[in-house]
C-alpha cells in the first residue's frame, strides 16, 4: 500500500512541469500563498528569514519620522502660503476639492508602501540644486505678489524634498501620488473667460439647432422670452477641474497602458466642457418653456449638480469598460522576492539627518532675503500722480462719469475727463510705490470697471501710439445700465509700458530683485462706444497724442528714498 502511494506521488510529479535550472517559474506556486488573497505582510518572502527585508524594515522605522518632521518644519518656514491655499480651499467653491487632495495622495503612498519598503533610501545630491530652484520660484512669486507662483512652488518643495532626502529609486515609486499633490494648488481661474466663450457658443448652437432666434453679445444672450448671461459661476471651470483630478486618479488606479490612460484623461476634460455647454442651453430651455418658473435663481445651482453628478457616473462608467485588471499587488509580490534574493546596501541615519539639515538651510534662505527685500523697498513712497497737459482740441471736462474703475491699493492715483466736441474720454492712472499683496498693478481684484455696475462682454487686444510707440493694449468691452463702453488698459513697470501680465510680473521681479524701479502704474482709457468700436478706439487714441510723454509724467510720481515726492503745490 505504502510502495503503490509513494509511486502514484513519484508519477505525478513527473507530470507536473518543471522549469529548466537556474529559470524563474511563470507558473504560481501551489505551496505559496495567493499574493492576491493574503495581505503582504504574511507572504512567504516576507519572513524572518528575509534579513535584507528586515534591514530595510529597521532603516524606514526612524527615515519616516525625520521626513515628518522635516516636512513640518518646511512648512513652518512657508507657512503664509500654506495659510493662504488653505484660506481659498475653504472661500472658493471652484477649490473645495483641495481639502482632499491631502488625504488622497497619503493613500496612495500607503497603497503603495510595499513597493516602497523594499527600497533603500539614499539621499540625492542633485535634488538640492531641485529645491533651490524651488526656493527662487518661490522668492518670484513674492515679489511679484503673485500668490499662485508661490502655491504652486511651496508643493514643489514639498516634492523635492522627498527626492533630496529619500532618492530615485523612492521617489519614482511614489511618482503619482506626489505630482496628484499638484490639485491642491487653487489655479484654474485664468480659465474661466474662454471657458464663458465656449459655454455660450455651445448654447447658441444648441438654440439655433431647436429654432430659436438668438443673440450673442459677448457672454450675453437674447431670445425672444428674455436674456441670460453666462457668468463666471456657470462657466464650468470647477466641475472641469475636479472631473480632471478623478480622471488622473482613475487613469493611474485603472490603467496600465499609457493609451488607455491618456484616452480617460481626454475624456475627462472634454466631456464636462461640453457637458456645461448643454448644462447651459438646458436651463435657457427650461426657462423659455416655463415662462422663467423653472431652472432661474438657485433652481439652476441644484440642477447642474445633479446633472454633473449623473456626467461623471456616466464617465466613470465608460472609462470600467475598457479597465484593466489591477497589477498593484503582483508588482508588490515581484518587488519583495527580488529584494529577498539581493543585496540591498543600507545607508547610513546620519547621512538623511544631513540631507534634512542642508535642505532646511538651503530652503530658509528664500523667505530670509525676500524679508530684506521688503524691508529695503518700505521707505519708498509716492506723492501725486501730475496733472497731463492736454493739447488742443481737448479739454478738461469736469462733469460726472458713469464710469468707476477699480483698483485698490494704489497709493496715488488720477481721474480725469476730457472732451473734444460730442466725445468723451476718461482718463484713469492707478500708481504704486511698492507693490505687496493686495496692492499690485497685476491682480484678480483689479477691474477696469466696477463689476457691481459693469460687466464684461469680451475681451480683445488693440493697438494704439503711446508716447508715440505702437504697441498692443488690451480692450475691454463692458455692459452696464447705461450702455457699453470701451476700456483700454496696459501697465508701466520698471520704467516700460506693455500690456501683458506676464510680462509685467517679470519686470517687476527684475527690479526688486537686480535692481531697478520698483514702482508700477495701470494706465486706463475708456469712453462710450455704440456700434463702431474703430471710432471709439481712435478717439481714445487721439487723446493719448494730445497728452504727450506718459512715461515722464509716471516717473515724477516716484517718491525715491532720499527725494522729495511730488506734492499738490507741485501741480
Amino acid at each position: 500500500m505504502d510502495t503503490n502511494n509513494r509511486m502514484t506521488s513519484i508519477a505525478h510529479e513527473a507530470e507536473t512541469p518543471q522549469p529548466a535550472p537556474g529559470a524563474e517559474s511563470l507558473l504560481p506556486d501551489p505551496l505559496a500563498p495567493d499574493p492576491l488573497a493574503e495581505p503582504p505582510h504574511r507572504r512567504a518572502t516576507d519572513t524572518p528569514d528575509s534579513p535584507r527585508l528586515d534591514a530595510l524594515r529597521a532603516q524606514w522605522r526612524p527615515l519616516i519620522g525625520l521626513l515628518l518632521l522635516l516636512l513640518a518644519a518646511i512648512t513652518g518656514l512657508y507657512w503664509d502660503t500654506a495659510r493662504s491655499m488653505i484660506e481659498i480651499w475653504y472661500r472658493s467653491k471652484t477649490f473645495n476639492h483641495g481639502f482632499i487632495i491631502a488625504p488622497i495622495t497619503l493613500y496612495l503612498i500607503w497603497d503603495r508602501r510595499h513597493l516602497i519598503l523594499t527600497q533603500s533610501p539614499k539621499p540625492a545630491p542633485l535634488g538640492l540644486l531641485l529645491l533651490a530652484g524651488c526656493a527662487f520660484g518661490w522668492l518670484l512669486g513674492e515679489v511679484t505678489g503673485v500668490v499662485a507662483v508661490k502655491q504652486l512652488a511651496y508643493v514643489m518643495i514639498l516634492q523635492a524634498t522627498v527626492f533630496t532626502v529619500l532618492g530615485w529609486n523612492v521617489t519614482r515609486r511614489m511618482a503619482f501620488p506626489l505630482l496628484f499633490l499638484f490639485f491642491a494648488v487653487p489655479v484654474g481661474d485664468f480659465l474661466v473667460p474662454p471657458m464663458q466663450d465656449i459655454t455660450a457658443d455651445i448654447t447658441v448652437k444648441g438654440l439655433q439647432l431647436s429654432g430659436i432666434p438668438v443673440y450673442l453679445d459677448g457672454v450675453f444672450l437674447s431670445i425672444p422670452s428674455g436674456n441670460f448671461e453666462v457668468a463666471e459661476a456657470c462657466s464650468g471651470v470647477r466641475y472641469l477641474i475636479a472631473m480632471f483630478a478623478l480622471g488622473c486618479l482613475v487613469a493611474n488606479q485603472f490603467y496600465r497602458a499609457w493609451w488607455r490612460r491618456l484616452l480617460f484623461l481626454g475624456l475627462s476634460i472634454v466631456v464636462p466642457i461640453f457637458a456645461n455647454g448643454i448644462r447651459a442651453y438646458g436651463i435657457v430651455i427650461l426657462a423659455h418653456l416655463s415662462d422663467y418658473k423653472l431652472a432661474v435663481g438657485i433652481d439652476h445651482i441644484i440642477y447642474g449638480w445633479f446633472f454633473f453628478a449623473l456626467v461623471m457616473l456616466m464617465l466613470l462608467g465608460l472609462g470600467m469598460t475598457f479597465r484593466q485588471k489591477d497589477m498593484m499587488s503582483l508588482e508588490s509580490e515581484t518587488a519583495y522576492r527580488r529584494t529577498a534574493a539581493r543585496d540591498v546596501p543600507v545607508t547610513p541615519f546620519h547621512h538623511m539627518i544631513m540631507a534634512s539639515a542642508v535642505s532646511v538651510t538651503v530652503l530658509a534662505a528664500a523667505p530670509a532675503y525676500a524679508s530684506f527685500v521688503a524691508a529695503w523697498h518700505a521707505d519708498q513712497v509716492a506723492g501725486v500722480v501730475p496733472e497731463p497737459l492736454v493739447a488742443a482740441p481737448w479739454a478738461r471736462d469736469r462733469g460726472p462719469s458713469d464710469w468707476t474703475p477699480e483698483y485698490p491699493g494704489t497709493d496715488a492715483s488720477l481721474f480725469r475727463r476730457y472732451r473734444n466736441g460730442d466725445r468723451v474720454v476718461d482718463l484713469y492712472i492707478a500708481y504704486y510705490a511698492v507693490q505687496r499683496e493686495g496692492a499690485e498693478v497685476v491682480s484678480w481684484i483689479n477691474h477696469p470697471a466696477q463689476p457691481a455696475e459693469w460687466q464684461r462682454a469680451a475681451i480683445t487686444t488693440d493697438q494704439v501710439a503711446v508716447d508715440g510707440q505702437a504697441m498692443d493694449v488690451q480692450c475691454h468691452r463692458i455692459l452696464g445700465r447705461r450702455g457699453a463702453r470701451l476700456a483700454l488698459q496696459w501697465y508701466w513697470v520698471d520704467g516700460r509700458f506693455t500690456s501683458s501680465a506676464h510680462l509685467a510680473k517679470l519686470l517687476q521681479a527684475k527690479a526688486v530683485l537686480f535692481g531697478g524701479n520698483a514702482a508700477a502704474a495701470v494706465v486706463v482709457l475708456s469712453t462710450p462706444v455704440q456700434e463702431d468700436k474703430d471710432e471709439a478706439i481712435g478717439a481714445m487714441a487721439n487723446l493719448l497724442a494730445a497728452v504727450g510723454d506718459l512715461d515722464s509724467l509716471l516717473e515724477r510720481t516716484a517718491g525715491r528714498p532720499g527725494q522729495r515726492p511730488l506734492t499738490e503745490t507741485d501741480q
